[in-house]
């Protein structure tokens, strides 16, 4: 896997294979169900808010034909997250090992155009530790200066083992300061004051590891919880120069199946056919609304209509996590105003269509508001006090970027609450909702079966999942 996708650099026969290995072993030992028994349960697939459509046909094939599973049934992973909070409108943050996702929720919809996969994620958080912690390597029993490699797990697990220790140690002298401050009454923390503005960052930790031989005689809390913020503040500076692009959705009429002909491109192509010919439009009914814009990609001479409120371009890579997660709630805000906007303001306000009216601009606002208001933290990169740092500091920059924004626009506005949400299993938080789907007679009509998916293929996932495919 590389970034939430399956690795490029490697053939996908092995790696369904390899992941064959994996569950099916899995299942045997763990679970106790053995692989002949699988024809007699159902599988629930939480696949990533951005995905690849290749990627899912070969997993639901490796679950169904393969593994022999009952049933399938797909699902993604922020909508599936809202789900196990209890919440239908929400801004879903996930942080994984190698890759962070954003993602806005509405009415259990999870957006196309406010998905982003942002190439960072816990494997950069352990990076920075290590450039932080020991910059020039450390002395071995030769008294020679090395340096911990990557490429041995053994070296790896001693540097986590180290970060998390310095974690333990940073949160035990945590609580004895707010005690001590507490008893004393001389300090009082602030609501809205910063975490590097405290001064228990004056206290260094001991610590000396004596496998390795290296001693790290000074190390200030505030290099621990930096450590946890400065991938997700930085990305340019921690992530190479070649991989820092974000990834967006790419729309169905750009990346079509070979087993599943009468899909959006299909009707696009027939349909732009029929009207070169003077034809009546058979398939006008089914054109989803936004093809007409990925029409001009595919056929440039074919002249269409402007849209009234395009979407501004999407760019190429953010500097920091509030950046990208701010970006997505107004995309989705943006997106909802849009669709209202034009109805409200020609029935109702009398203007023209391409004008913005007090109703479309108060929809997105509420939008933007509630969004700010519930924004869910999960992914089993925000484990343990990870989880609260980064509740902290995006709650701190949020409100920064909302002033900016508010001092920019010439109308006077309430600055929105931000309030961040995290379950206290935040890497289980996606399956649990998954779980509580079961309980749901809402899918009993979305399972596939194989023989569905023999016989339809990419139809059955374009037909019956709950998402836009």
């Amino acid at each position: 896997m590389r970034y939430g996708f399956l690795s490029t650099s490697a053939n996908y026969t092995a790696v369904l294979q390899d992941l064959e290995d994996i569950w099916s072993t899995a299942l045997e030992k763990h679970v106790g169900i053995p692989r002949s028994n699988l024809s007699n349960y159902r599988a629930i697939l939480v696949i990533s808010d951005v995905y690849k459509r290749n990627e899912i046909r070969y997993l639901v094939h490796l679950l169904l034909n393969r593994l022999k599973f009952g049933r399938v049934f797909v699902h993604q992973a922020s909508v599936c997250a809202t789900y196990g909070i209890g919440l239908p409108t929400a801004c879903v943050i996930n942080i994984g090992e190698q890759k962070t996702s954003v993602s806005c929720v509405e009415d259990g919809v999870a957006h196309t155009e406010t998905r982003i996969i942002l190439p960072v994620g816990r494997s950069d958080v352990l990076r920075v530790f290590h450039s932080l912690v020991l910059p020039n390597g450390f002395c071995n029993n030769e008294g020679c200066t090395v340096d911990l490699k990557y490429e041995h797990l053994s070296d790896v697990e001693d540097l986590r083992t180290l970060m998390e220790n310095s974690v333990q140690c940073t949160i035990s002298l945590l609580c004895q300061q707010n005690e001590k401050n507490k008893l004393d009454e001389e300090i009082q923390p602030k609501a809205n004051e910063s975490l590097l503005n405290n001064d228990f960052y004056n206290i260094t930790l001991q610590w000396t590891h004596k496998q390795n031989q290296y001693d790290i005689s000074s190390l200030h809390p505030s290099t621990v919880l930096l450590s946890h913020i400065l991938p997700f503040a930085c990305i340019s500076s921690c992530v190479p120069s070649k991989e820092v692009c974000c990834t967006y959705q790419v729309p169905s009429l750009q990346s079509s199946e070979p087993d599943d002909p009468f899909d959006d491109m299909y009707i696009s192509l027939t349909a732009r056919e029929r009207r070169k010919r003077g034809l009546p439009n058979e398939h006008q009914s089914t054109i989803l609304p936004n093809n007409e814009q990925l029409e001009t990609e595919i056929d440039v001479t074919e002249q269409v209509a402007p849209v009234s409120n395009p979407l501004p371009q999407k760019p190429n890579s953010f500097e920091s996590l509030p950046e990208a997660v701010w970006w997505s709630i107004n995309q989705c805000a943006n997106l909802v105003g849009s669709q209202v906007g034009p109805e409200v303001t020609v029935q109702a306000s009398g203007l023209a269509p391409g004008k913005p009216s007090q109703s479309s601009n108060s929809v997105s606002d509420e939008l933007r508001r509630r969004l700010l208001g519930c924004i869910i933290l999960t992914g089993g990169g925000v484990a343990g006090v990870n989880n609260q740092i980064m509740e902290r500091w995006l709650t701190e920059q949020l409100i920064a970027i909302a002033r900016e924004k508010q001092a920019a626009t010439t109308v006077s506005s309430h600055i929105p609450t931000v309030e961040i949400i995290h379950h206290s299993e935040p890497g289980d938080l996606s399956w649990s909702g998954a779980r509580l789907l079961l309980t749901s007679d809402l899918i009993n009509d979305l399972w596939i079966t194989p023989a569905e998916w023999n016989k339809f293929g990419s139809r059955a996932l374009r037909e019956k999942a709950p998402f836009p495919w």
